[in-house]
């Protein structure tokens, strides 16, 4: 019998932009609070603009994985030089969880914005049983699920998940793609039938940005083509 496993989306609670822009781990209580929407869309707009002005920058920070005080100080001179993305009179903080993931979607939106879909379902997945069962705690097995889980949805409907990375948040094409992935998030989900998982949907798009640029990273060495800036200088 074919199982079924329900992905659900729901609202998170709290989004803000507040008076100076910055990142962190964590958001501070003098924050103003304005819609989940309306934060996910600005910050949404602000990384696809400064992917677009400079690639070699985002790969930079795309490609340093631990969080760590340099990793902030890179991060808020990044956001500083492209500050012009945001509208006039918006501010924005955001959680250093979702910086890479929304990055990584951009990226990849510049990357192949004028070339076909790669092929990542080409490429064999690192998350193996092997490297389950090396994990030593109940939380390292859940975040390598976790991102098991998006890994195997890009690797198995790589042009959806490109759909859905330009799709502008909380939209209805965003909507529409999430109803079309659902049967196959829930095909790579190994969880019990009938079981619901529920993730908002900002965090859904990052844990499958940062999958979809981790296999992009493994395609290009893959294909011996070095990595390159496809567009414009920086300003």
């Amino acid at each position: 019998m074919k199982s079924f496993v329900a992905i659900v989306l729901v609202t998170p609670l709290l989004a803000a932009l507040p008076a100076q822009a910055k990142t962190g781990s964590h958001l501070p209580d003098d924050r103003t609070s304005v819609s989940p929407e309306a934060a996910a869309r600005e910050f949404w707009r602000f990384s696809n603009c400064s992917a677009k002005r400079s690639m070699d920058g985002a790969r930079v920070l795309l490609e340093n994985r631990e969080w760590d005080e340099k990793m902030d100080e890179h991060v808020t001179a990044f956001t500083k030089k492209y500050r012009s993305c945001l509208p006039n009179g918006s501010q924005m903080r955001f959680q250093a969880e979702l910086f890479r993931g929304s990055l990584a979607a951009a990226y990849l939106n510049q990357k192949y914005k004028k070339q076909p879909v790669p092929a990542y379902g080409s490429m064999p997945t690192t998350y193996t049983k092997t490297a389950f069962d090396a994990l030593g705690t109940k939380s390292e097995r859940a975040q390598f699920m976790i991102r098991a889980f998006a890994e195997c949805v890009v690797r198995t409907q790589t042009a959806l998940a490109f759909n859905l990375f330009a799709s502008k948040p909380t939209g209805k094409q965003e909507t529409a793609i999430f109803g079309q992935l659902q049967p196959y998030m829930g095909a790579c989900l190994p969880v019990e039938n009938g079981d619901q998982v529920k993730f908002t949907a900002m965090s859904l798009r990052g844990l499958m940005a940062e999958a979809a640029y981790d296999i992009e990273m493994r395609y290009v060495a893959a294909q011996a083509v070095p990595i390159k800036e496809e567009t414009g200088a920086e300003s």
